[in-house]
């Protein structure tokens, strides 16, 4: 290979005897790096005198020579050099900055930087809108939607007017938590911004608290004391106590993105966007890097997520180290102190329809082969599943004579043990009981033996 060509074999614009080149590939010309002293004798030979190493840009292996590799988007010898953690900018390679303690990369400084869509928060994204999808509110310039503006017409607290459009006050690099994106006063382009310091009105503890940017649109400097952490590496997630006065709030450490302190956090309360269910969910962090206080709900965990017993609900513990750590809690299903289920038939077991999870349902046991009219399905104390019942047999007092049989008196009876005595018929013949009564079988796959009972 040609060493004076670059990776996509474009001719270095300047000669190899000078000590920078540019190159172009589709984004603005822009000078790149001498990779190292050691390589600019070893490319000597292959360009004549003077020749150097040009640092490319990469997305994968394949945009680079053959002898290089694609590392952190850039192409480099030895595939082992790489830049995931950093203090300062000037940790990072090329453009790079240090955001949170990690390098990122700007894909763009503006939209000409896009070969396809808007440049945003220094990465290019889709248009915000075009001919299909117009603006519900103020003109659809170059795939954003802008409000007119001029010495009437205002813009809002957030954005400024900028060559008749109000645009948002961009910095670049992004400012910390600690401090707000304000105007730079520059009036070719009143949309760039300087990072300020924000201000608390309280004075925050200076072991505890740190001043950080209370996110408003209206005041960017107004500034607001939140409670300190420490983002521990590792550690996922990092939680804390948000200090909220409220023992459902989960705090999670967030990054106040301060160089060479990327440790240094506050602790700000995860949010979900849909209300979890009280008691049996926790708002947790959704783990998006980008918008680590975005939540959701998640079900407690009881007896190592194995869940309770049938008669109890698992409800949180109030645990901070541990937010989804939940608890058996025994439901109830009672009015007054007065137990609403039939002690004889029903247990109270989870209502997972309830909004108090505490708060149970009365359900019906059920019992196998439990058929005949002269046994009752009823509650078994000693069983593990507090629906599974028992099959006893109906009792009458007085005893039956000889030719009636103790039955099932449902629906009449509490208890359905207490049973009622009936006159015996054969199912094989007709008008065997008196008057408004029918000739019924004692169980139903026996087409024989029956009680009259009751129409």
């Amino acid at each position: 290979m040609n060493a004076c060509l670059d990776g996509l074999g474009h001719k270095k614009s300047l000669s190899c005897e000078t000590t920078q080149a540019t190159f172009q590939r589709g984004e603005p010309m822009r000078t790149w790096k001498i990779f190292s002293l050691g390589l600019f004798a070893a490319l000597w030979a292959a360009c004549g005198s003077g020749a150097i190493y040009v640092e490319l840009e990469c997305k994968d292996d394949s945009g680079c020579p053959s002898e290089q590799s694609c590392v952190h988007y850039r192409c480099v010898l030895d595939k082992t050099v790489t830049v995931t953690t950093c203090e300062k900018n000037d940790d990072c390679p090329g453009d790079d900055i240090c955001e949170g303690g990690k390098c990122t990369r700007l894909q763009c400084k503006d939209d000409g930087d896009c070969s396809d869509g808007i440049c945003e928060g220094n990465k290019c994204v889709a248009p915000k809108c075009d001919a299909s999808n117009p603006c519900a509110e103020g003109a659809c310039e170059g795939g954003r939607c802008e409000t007119k503006c001029d010495a009437e017409r205002k813009c809002p607290g957030d954005e400024v007017c900028s060559k008749g459009v109000c645009k948002p006050i961009t910095c670049t690099p992004t400012c910390s938590r600690a401090q707000a994106c304000v105007s730079a006063g520059d009036l070719e382009n009143p949309a760039k911004g300087k990072c300020v310091d924000v201000v608390c009105d309280n004075v925050c503890d200076s072991v505890t608290e740190r001043c950080v940017s209370a996110n408003n649109p209206d005041n960017r400097l107004e500034g607001e004391c939140r409670p300190q952490c420490t983002i521990l590496s590792g550690s996922t997630p990092n939680l804390c106590n948000p200090m909220t006065g409220v023992v459902t709030d989960v705090g999670i450490c967030v990054s106040i993105g301060i160089q060479g302190t990327p440790q240094d956090g506050t602790c700000e309360v995860v949010k979900c966007a849909a209300t979890c269910k009280a008691r049996t969910e926790v708002c947790m962090s959704a783990g998006k890097p980008n918008s680590p206080t975005e939540g959701r709900c998640m079900p407690t965990e009881c007896n190592g997520g194995a869940g309770c017993a049938k008669t109890h609900a698992c409800v949180t513990a109030y645990n901070l180290s541990n937010p989804i750590l939940g608890t058996c809690q025994l439901v109830k299903c009672e009015a007054g102190g007065n137990s609403l289920c039939n002690a004889h038939t029903e247990a109270c077991v989870f209502n997972s329809a309830a909004t108090d999870p505490i708060v149970g349902k009365c359900t019906r046991v059920e019992c196998d082969d439990c058929e005949m009219r002269t046994h009752a399905c009823v509650v078994d104390p000693g069983a593990t599943d507090p629906l599974e019942g028992q099959c006893l047999a109906v009792t009458c007092a007085p005893n039956c004579g000889g030719s009636q049989t103790c039955v099932l008196n449902n629906p009449v009876a509490t208890n359905p043990r207490n049973g009622v005595c009936r006159d015996d018929c054969d199912m094989s013949e007709a008008d065997v009981c008196p008057a408004a009564h029918a000739c019924t079988s004692l169980k139903a796959d026996d087409p024989d033996l029956g009680t009259c009972e009751p129409e």
